[in-house]
């Protein structure tokens, strides 16, 4: 792992960029051991990652490939990379807060949740692969099933906006750490902002959908 930070440091982080007008695209920070990469261009790659990775990966076990010479197959390569997590087991800190509520709403729809609810991702696992707490909320089972893999619409979120910043402040409340870790590294911020993550959360869903022909769904 020593010698990979260094690689990492010394090569990429030092030179990405250095040819361009606007000077090298990241940096390091010794103290801290951290490599810093400005906002704007974090949020590209937070909004335009998934797609990029599908590309690193395909080149990825070409290259480990290459360099077996043969002897492994790139195909073989992929599918380990390509193997998900399980998905169920990833949403039980945020199934815990919300059961946890005196009472809950359902986050689409607004109807009162008993004890029967889902944790519905708002960016749809499918396409983004992402368990982050921001991306989970809690919603009826009926609603959960018939939004499926569809993308709320622009207006279901500007209407539903209130209820989802108050779900967030509950589950920062629950687990300050880690939402503060996932929501800033997804809109690009080092303090917690939720009114940031919420734009931010907008206009992924708009250019999730614009790129991968999402369907747009409201109860």
């Amino acid at each position: 792992m020593r010698k990979l930070v260094t690689v990492i440091v010394s090569g990429p982080v030092t030179y990405a960029g250095g040819s361009l007008g606007t000077g090298p695209l990241f940096s390091y920070d010794g103290r801290s051991r951290r490599m810093i990469v400005s906002g704007e261009i974090w949020r590209e790659l937070c909004l335009s990652g998934h797609w990029i990775q599908d590309a690193l990966i395909l080149r990825w076990g070409e290259l480990t490939s290459e360099i077996s010479h043969q002897a492994i197959s790139p195909s073989a390569v992929i599918d380990r990379l390509l193997r998900v997590p399980v998905w169920q087991r990833n949403v039980e800190d945020a199934r815990r807060v919300y059961a946890a509520l005196p009472s809950r709403e359902c986050v689409w729809t607004g109807g009162a949740l008993g004890r029967t609810f889902d944790v519905d991702h708002v960016l749809p696992f499918s396409l983004w692969r992402n368990n982050d707490l921001w991306n989970l909320l809690p919603a009826a089972p009926r609603v959960n099933r018939e939004k499926a893999d569809q993308l709320p619409t622009s207006n279901l979120l500007k209407r539903r906006r209130d209820t989802i910043v108050s779900y967030w402040e509950t589950m920062h409340h629950a687990n300050p750490n880690r939402f503060e870790n996932e929501s800033g590294r997804f809109a690009g911020t080092r303090q917690l902002d939720l009114a940031k993550t919420f734009h931010v959360m907008q206009e992924s869903v708009e250019v999730t959908a614009l790129q991968r022909g999402c369907l747009r769904w409201e109860p």
